[in-house]
């Protein structure tokens, strides 16, 4: 099946616009040494869980490094 160019651009589109209007808001993020190490682990026998945000309700307490936080969403097209 022939990939839509005009579908995954809007997709794209919607996925940066809902990454600002969440950092615009205040988050949920992640700290980048949460998502590096959650990338590195797969493929491995032993792959983490995907992270949590920290300031997400519920969320445990953890130890930041400093104020480079990523957001992490999966999702497809």
């Amino acid at each position: 099946m022939p990939i839509d160019s005009e579908m995954v651009a809007a997709w794209q589109t919607q996925q940066i616009e809902t990454a600002l209007a969440t950092a615009k808001a205040g988050g949920p993020f992640i700290p980048h040494h949460r998502i590096a190490e959650w990338a590195l682990s797969l493929g491995t026998t032993s792959p983490l869980p995907l992270p949590t945000s920290l300031n997400a309700p519920g969320s445990p307490p953890d130890g930041g490094e400093g104020p480079t936080v990523w957001k992490c969403t999966v999702s497809s097209p």
